[in-house]
């Protein structure tokens, strides 16, 4: 009887993804959270094309500081989901599908969405 050497005890926090595989499930845990959140986004934009009334509660809503970690959420989710997506795209035309260039687009892919979902939410709060 051959005995199996497969790993007994897997921990996967210690796991070492390359950044191509910390992006593509960065990909998949955005599009999840775009999914859960549809309701709620739907939601302020019903209220604020009902009517003026709406719209002012909506601007109350969006202007609490409470809430600004959820809509940072929602702009990095869909920052990410689109550059994510785009970055899918090419490597399903074969561009960038080599090691360094591949490594390069996810690292772009993340730091692209990061840093479009701080300006849009800052800029938010900001202006």
């Amino acid at each position: 009887m051959s005995r199996d050497h497969r790993p007994v005890f897997l921990n996967l926090f210690q796991i070492r993804l390359p950044v191509q595989g910390v992006a593509s499930i960065a990909h998949r845990i955005s599009g999840i959270l775009l999914f859960l959140f549809m309701p709620f986004v739907l939601s302020l934009l019903m209220h604020a094309s009902a009517s003026e009334e709406g719209y002012a509660w909506v601007l109350g809503v969006i202007n609490m500081a409470v809430l600004m970690p959820v809509f940072f959420l929602i702009a990095w989710a869909f920052w990410h989901h689109l550059f994510a997506g785009v970055r899918h795209l090419l490597l399903d035309l074969e561009l960038g599908v080599e090691k360094q260039p591949s490594r390069i687009s996810a690292l772009l892919v993340i730091s692209l969405g990061l840093g479009a979902a701080l300006a849009s939410t800052l800029s938010w709060y900001l202006l």
